[in-house]
């Protein structure tokens, strides 16, 4: 993953993550369903924004608890986009 955005005292004005996996990796796949089931999925994308405005407050700059504390509903969302 690159980053953008970070700086000593954590997020700037804004950041930008860019994702890379070896060809092949179930993680493409899954990341492209989750956006995709989010689009088509209003409400669950308003959710998804509050849990990530939830986390932010809470975790401020601690980009691995943030990322942990989105887990559940990543997996949640994941089970009814890969059917």
């Amino acid at each position: 993953m690159f980053v953008k955005g970070y700086g000593p005292a954590g997020l700037e004005k804004e950041s930008f993550h860019i994702h890379m996996y070896p060809e092949g990796d179930a993680k493409i796949s899954d990341s492209i369903r989750f956006r995709d089931y989010l689009r088509g999925h209003p409400e669950a994308a308003r959710e998804y924004g509050a849990l990530k405005e939830e986390l932010a407050l809470k975790y401020g700059n601690d980009r691995e608890a943030y990322t942990e504390g989105k887990g559940e509903f990543v997996r949640y969302i994941l089970k009814f986009a890969r059917c």
